[in-house]
């Protein structure tokens, strides 16, 4: 468990400095496209690390971490490739 802990707080982290760096930091010099092409980045190591902390007493936590990484990642797809050229 302990371990996972630490692979949780890496990922959140990772996604975490994404943010700051393209959201925060450098906002001015990043294109839109650039900004959501991150974001099928950050947001899934986000979800995945939530995810993981939330599920530690489940039976396969690491599992189902993974399920909801991946589950982002469709979800974003669904979003930025379909619905948002529709608006």
């Amino acid at each position: 468990m302990k371990k996972l802990k630490i692979v949780y707080t890496i990922a959140l982290g990772l996604s975490l400095g994404l943010v700051l760096h393209v959201y925060v930091l450098n906002f001015d010099r990043f294109s839109e496209t650039y900004m959501i092409n991150t974001s099928f980045v950050s947001v899934p190591f986000a979800i995945f690390g939530i995810s993981g902390f939330l599920t530690l007493k489940a039976k396969r936590p690491l599992l189902l971490a993974i399920s909801w990484g991946i589950l982002s990642i469709l979800m974003l797809f669904v979003f930025f490739v379909i619905i948002w050229p529709m608006l």
